[in-house]
């Protein structure tokens, strides 16, 4: 089970994120109700406190590299401008496989 403990952790996050794109969209076209943004604050709010607890454990630990910042997609869009190298490989295929899809904003592209 401990073996398992850092993917469901990244798989948590990633539920997150989606919920938190989600909102924003919604947000972003005008239909965030006062209720939805009540309900919604406290999964935004989580969601960036368990980003930044990953980044600095899970992540780091992951990527083999020690952040220089506080979220772990920050991380991954810095990893991802190396050319050359596995952590480039793998923070583009993140980006652009898991994240990159689901910001309408654009901000998680590689």
């Amino acid at each position: 089970m401990i073996y398992a403990a850092p993917f469901l952790s990244l798989y948590l996050l990633w539920l997150f994120f989606l919920a938190v794109m989600n909102l924003k969209r919604a947000s972003d076209a005008g239909q965030l109700n006062r209720t939805a943004l009540v309900l919604g604050a406290p999964i935004v709010i989580f969601g960036y406190v368990l980003d930044v607890v990953i980044q600095f454990s899970v992540g780091s630990l992951l990527l083999l590299d020690w952040p220089e910042e506080p979220t772990l997609s920050e991380h991954l869009h810095r990893l991802a401008k190396q050319p050359d190298g596995w952590r480039g490989t793998v923070s583009r295929w993140v980006l652009g496989t898991l994240l990159a899809d689901f910001d309408t904003s654009g901000g998680h592209s590689v």
